[in-house]
């Protein structure tokens, strides 16, 4: 089939943007997977306790991958319409959740203290307390949720994980692992920010161009 010159454009035009979304998509579940994997690896003494971007980012990962993929098998089969609300629906919960979590950052910070006190508290009477605080104190070099006067002040004696030869770590392990994983919550809302505006754009044009498709269509004899 022949295109004309404007049809080519946009075809070329929706196969580079959505090799771009495909790629995206991949980021966005590579940083969630490790971000969770991360998290899970002090799931006993962090209670759980998840940014919400996270996971989601993994959803919208998964969602982005499934809509370009119907956006390419668009190219030579009618899914423009599933398609077009794939994007729709991840360009709207992409933007929605990357201002929550922009907003809601110091809520994770203060359950993340809250939990690492409590940890500090049962560290030498729960043994995967201790192991998880032994790995979070060594691996990010910090000690307690504040400082090693959490371990001070409770009466315990401050753990060999704390030291670095003679040496006590002065940094809270609350605010050490806080700004690790403030760079996945950092990057995923940016990207979040920037492909889910692009994606609009996009979208809207997708829009433009399946109501023009219609028309022509509902007017050829």
């Amino acid at each position: 089939m022949n295109l004309s010159i404007p049809q080519q454009f946009w075809t070329k035009l929706f196969i580079l943007l959505n090799s771009c979304f495909v790629i995206f998509g991949i980021v966005l579940l590579v940083l969630g997977i490790k971000g969770l994997e991360t998290l899970n690896r002090f799931g006993t003494i962090l209670n759980g306790i998840i940014p919400p971007i996270i996971p989601i980012a993994i959803f919208i990962g998964c969602l982005i991958l499934i809509g370009t993929m119907i956006g390419y098998i668009g190219l030579w089969k009618p899914k423009k319409f599933i398609h077009i609300a794939c994007l729709c629906l991840a360009v709207i919960i992409e933007i929605a959740i990357a201002t929550a979590t922009a907003t809601m950052g110091e809520k994770f910070q203060t359950a993340a203290n809250h939990s690492v006190l409590q940890a500090v508290k049962q560290f030498y009477s729960n043994p995967y307390v201790q192991v998880e605080m032994d790995k979070l104190q060594s691996k990010y070099r910090c000690c307690g949720a504040t400082s090693y006067l959490d371990y001070v002040q409770t009466n315990k004696t401050v753990p060999f994980s704390c030291f670095i030869g003679t040496l006590v770590y002065a940094r809270g392990c609350v605010e050490a692992f806080s700004d690790y994983a403030q760079h996945y919550i950092v990057a995923l809302i940016t990207m979040c920010f920037v492909f889910g505006i692009i994606k609009a754009i996009y979208v809207i044009i997708s829009i433009c161009l399946f109501k023009n498709s219609l028309t022509a269509k509902n007017a050829s004899p």
